[in-house]
């Protein structure tokens, strides 16, 4: 069955030279080569006016410094800033003002903040949840008034059943089952889509749920069509009846937008089941390929009142991606999901590429800085910053068993 899907989405396979011709890489290296001979034929023709220049460099460099120094920006950043300029003053004064300036993000962060007040008026935390945490778990409430008071409003959940798969590989016929299931819509946002046999399976039953009628969303991140992706795979779906979107999708045109990625791995069904962690849409991440030996990686079923915060999350990006009018939010977001029995409480939060709010860095830090017994971590990527590093050191001198897994 997912080999009949996936040949229905291939086109007739065009010519070397026009494979080569067509590729979306092309043109974006034959930009950034005409902007580096720009750079290098400036530079060459102002050899003359080198004492000058020299003078200006360093004046230049010191009051970029400055303000640097009074902006609100972490540190990483400002040093990042500081050794590009201190290197290449002119040149990295130009891209630092580009970067800020650049028109193209502002309007996506306007748009983002529009449909992120839009989507907290949906999300709240019940009354009876707030008054047993004021009474029982003090350190649980806390961390819950951060999250909900967060510019994006995340509210805690007590009525919802939780799954933790341990693996892919577990997760992914729980999924195929509930997508069977689905009766009026899916939404699914991923950072990687690749084609195989994962994703095989999942587009087969995707396109019979869209010919069924029902609503079918997919949204990648743009650097798929330069990857794992064809550039005109949205249009290969839209065909299929599936509706499509990219993020931040690669084209040659000189932008900071493209700094800004979309990590989210997130399946909404019928707004009931929710699927997230850190498993993507292909095959290592199920261990039908191996690429870097057997993949780890989790992942969470949701079912109950908890699905909200993720079909507020995907539909806030689908809005800022897409043109979708403020009406098309509201349908989904009025509906809320059945409550399940649950004794346990659900956090559901999310960073955002368009904010410089490090929501999902300060719920680590409370959780490190409020640790009594133990903390044990697994990633595939450690990247720390000081803040990281001193919690985690803090918390393993005042007694917390700390101990961090990672691909070798």
């Amino acid at each position: 069955m997912s080999q009949v899907s996936s040949a229905r989405l291939l086109p007739q396979k065009p010519s070397r030279w026009a494979q080569i011709l067509l590729n979306r890489k092309v043109p974006i290296l034959l930009f950034f080569l005409l902007e580096l001979a720009f750079l290098v034929f400036s530079y060459l023709s102002l050899q003359e006016h080198f004492p000058s220049i020299i003078l200006w460099e360093h004046l230049l460099s010191v009051f970029t410094f400055f303000y640097l120094l009074n902006r609100s920006m972490d540190s990483r950043s400002k040093l990042s800033w500081v050794i590009i300029i201190a290197l290449f003053p002119i040149f990295g004064t130009a891209l630092l003002y580009f970067s800020l300036a650049d028109l193209g993000v502002r309007r996506l962060k306007k748009r983002l903040e529009d449909a992120t007040v839009q989507a907290s008026n949906h999300l709240s935390t019940d009354s009876e949840v707030a008054d047993y945490l004021s009474q029982s778990d003090r350190q649980l409430q806390k961390l819950a008034y951060f999250l909900e008071h967060s510019p994006a409003q995340f509210p805690i959940y007590r009525d919802t059943e939780v799954t933790y798969f341990p693996l892919g590989d577990d997760m992914l016929p729980a999924l195929l089952e509930d997508l069977k299931k689905a009766e009026r819509y899916i939404f699914m946002e991923y950072f990687i889509i690749d084609e195989g046999i994962m994703w095989g399976e999942i587009l087969a039953i995707l396109e019979e749920k869209a010919k069924a009628g029902l609503d079918v969303r997919v949204m990648f991140d743009g650097m798929n069509e330069m990857t794992t992706l064809s550039y005109d795979y949205i249009e290969r779906l839209h065909k299929v009846g599936i509706k499509a979107q990219a993020f931040s999708p690669v084209k040659p045109i000189l932008s900071t937008y493209y700094n800004y990625r979309d990590h989210r791995k997130i399946t909404v069904i019928d707004g009931q089941v929710a699927y997230t962690g850190g498993v993507n849409i292909a095959d290592e991440y199920v261990n039908k390929r191996e690429r870097f030996g057997h993949w780890k990686d989790t992942a969470l079923r949701l079912d109950g009142s908890a699905v909200q915060t993720l079909k507020a999350l995907f539909l806030t990006m689908w809005t800022v991606t897409g043109i979708e009018d403020k009406t098309d939010m509201e349908h989904y977001l009025q509906e809320k999901p059945q409550k399940r029995k649950s004794s346990g409480f659900v956090i559901p939060y999310g960073n955002s590429p368009l904010t410089y709010h490090k929501v999902a860095e300060d719920v680590y830090l409370h959780l490190l800085n409020t640790s009594t017994d133990y903390v044990h971590i697994m990633t595939p990527y450690l990247i720390l910053d000081d803040e990281l590093v001193r919690a985690m050191t803090f918390a393993a001198r005042r007694g917390v068993d700390v101990r961090i897994i990672m691909p070798g």
